[in-house]
C-alpha cells in the first residue's frame, strides 16, 4: 500500500481508493505549453465594419488564448493593436495574463509613436521592424488576427 491509499472493508463489499496527491494546473499559472507560433494583431478588433462587434471577437480570442493550455510564444502588436496594450479594460487584462504565463507581448515601436502611446503601455515589450521580422522568420507558424 502506498501513502494517500485508503482501503475500507466490510462483509460484502472490498474497496480501495486512492487519494491523488497533485495540484491540478490552474488555466491561469505558468506550465502550459508554448507554440512556436507568433499571432500578430494589426487593430483594436477583429473583422468587419461593426466597431462593437470586432472588438468583442477580438477579446473572445484574447480570453481563449487564456484558457487554452498550449499558448503561443509571441503575440504582436501593430498599428492600432498597440492600444490594447495602453487601455484599461478586458483585452489589456488578457494580455497581462497571458504575459504572466509566458507569452511574450510585443509592441510596435512606430506604431507606438504614431499614435503617441509609448507612455501609456501597460504590458508587454517595445520593439523594432527588425525584431518583428526576426520573430515571423523563427516560429513556425504565424496567425494574424
Amino acid at each position: 500500500m502506498h501513502a494517500g491509499d485508503l482501503e475500507g472493508n466490510d462483509s460484502l463489499h472490498y474497496v480501495r481508493r486512492f487519494k491523488h496527491e497533485f495540484d491540478p494546473p490552474s488555466p491561469y499559472r505558468h506550465g502550459g505549453e508554448l507554440s512556436n507560433v507568433a499571432v500578430v494583431f494589426t487593430a483594436e478588433g477583429w473583422g468587419g465594419s461593426d466597431a462593437q462587434l470586432s472588438q468583442t471577437l477580438l477579446n473572445d480570442f484574447l480570453i481563449t488564448l487564456v484558457e487554452r493550455v498550449q499558448k503561443p510564444r509571441y503575440i504582436l502588436l501593430i498599428n492600432s493593436a498597440v492600444k490594447l496594450a495602453a487601455t484599461e479594460g478586458e483585452p489589456l487584462d488578457n494580455l497581462k495574463k497571458l504575459e504572466g504565463l509566458g507569452v511574450k507581448i510585443q509592441l510596435n515601436m512606430t506604431s507606438l509613436l504614431h499614435f503617441k502611446l509609448e507612455k501609456e503601455m501597460r504590458v508587454g515589450e517595445v520593439i523594432t521592424m527588425m525584431d518583428i521580422v526576426s520573430t515571423l522568420h523563427d516560429v513556425e507558424k504565424v496567425i494574424t488576427v
